[in-house]
């Protein structure tokens, strides 16, 4: 899910809920899952369809929260 689009669906309240988890290719990098109505994940990508991945969790919480979402879960 791109996150221009993410952003847009976030305005009639979208996404049930977002983790965030371990890149297993990486595993130094942090990736975003977002949960949409129907239980269906998808992965945060940018506008250039390129996963969006930091190593600081930090990072992800103006992030969450420009969707629209204030909690999340982290999976280690």
């Amino acid at each position: 899910m791109k996150l221009s689009e993410a952003i847009q669906k976030s305005e009639n309240k979208h996404w049930l809920s977002a983790s965030i988890r371990k890149n297993p290719s990486l595993t130094s990098e942090w990736f975003v899952m977002l949960i949409d109505g129907d239980q269906r994940p998808h992965m945060l990508v940018d506008d250039h369809e390129n996963p969006i991945v930091n190593d600081d969790l930090n990072y992800f919480v103006e992030l969450l929260k420009a969707i629209g979402l204030r909690e999340f879960s982290v999976f280690l």
